[in-house]
């Protein structure tokens, strides 16, 4: 799990830069923040979202997932144990 946060000019995160037009619900220049990923089983997210924790959201566009997954391979900021997480190329 990733999040997407504001490009500033002290992130460490830049292997993915998302654009308003990437995803429905951004408004300005956006990152992945791959160096916070977290994992972890998906019953877990789903008790979050319960609780009111989290909240889901609209689905990204299956253009822009490619492109956040294509970020995480090539990004130095994601932890090896969550780059064996990815989806086989």
């Amino acid at each position: 799990m990733v999040n997407m946060t504001t490009l500033r000019e002290s992130c460490v995160d830049e292997a993915c830069l998302l654009k308003p037009e990437d995803f429905l619900l951004l408004t300005h220049a956006t990152t992945i923040a791959y160096s916070r990923a977290q994992s972890g089983p998906v019953a877990a997210i789903e008790g979050l979202i319960r609780a009111g924790q989290f909240i889901a959201v609209e689905t990204v566009p299956p253009a822009t997932l490619a492109k956040i997954i294509a970020g995480a391979r090539k990004s130095p900021q994601l932890a090896p144990a969550h780059k064996r997480l990815l989806p086989p190329t």
